[in-house]
């Protein structure tokens, strides 16, 4: 199990220029990150969320693409599990959301919202968040966490889902205070 508690974790908050894409990125200040040169997936991991997804979706293929991406850039190598330092997870949640105040529309928009003030008081919206965790292989204990939250709207899916996890991986490996 994750040995991660609040008292020793700390906690990076950062609000995103990018269309109100709000970041949080968390870590094991005992993990040495220096060692972590490869990675795999968690095995038996899947996305969920209050409507549950299939194993390997359209959605998993965009996410795993752009992590693997990110994670390449990092020089962190795919590999097996038996040789990978890291083990890779994510998860997936859609929360439905109604306006019921001036307040709320404001949220709305600060959150990437683009549909009209009556279009998103009349139908609401959905908030997306994509959570990634990174697990040390060895031991199964989380180091590393990172969830993105915004709204979610069909036409710009794509270029979300990897904005958020380049966001997410800038702050991977954390910079350690010294």
């Amino acid at each position: 199990m994750p040995r991660l508690g609040v008292a020793a974790l700390f906690t990076l908050t950062i609000l995103s220029a990018c269309g109100g894409m709000e970041i949080h990125a968390r870590y094991d200040p005992a993990a040495d990150f220096a060692r972590y040169r490869t990675y795999d997936w968690m095995p038996g991991w899947r996305s969920s969320d209050r409507r549950p997804l299939p194993v390997r979706t359209e959605v998993d293929d965009r996410l795993r693409f752009a992590i693997e991406h990110e994670m390449a850039a990092k020089g962190i190598v795919k590999t097996d599990v038996p040789e990978a330092d890291l083990l890779v997870g994510y998860t997936v949640g859609i929360k439905e959301t109604q306006l019921s105040s001036f307040r709320d529309l404001l949220a709305y928009r600060e959150a990437g919202g683009t549909d009209s003030a009556f279009g998103a008081y009349v139908r609401g919206y959905e908030q997306g968040r994509l959570t990634l965790n990174l697990f040390d292989a060895r031991s199964h204990d989380l180091i590393w966490s990172a969830s993105a939250t915004a709204v979610v709207e069909p036409e710009n899916g794509d270029s979300k889902v990897a904005e958020a996890v380049r966001l997410m991986l800038e702050r991977f490996p954390p910079a350690l205070p010294e």
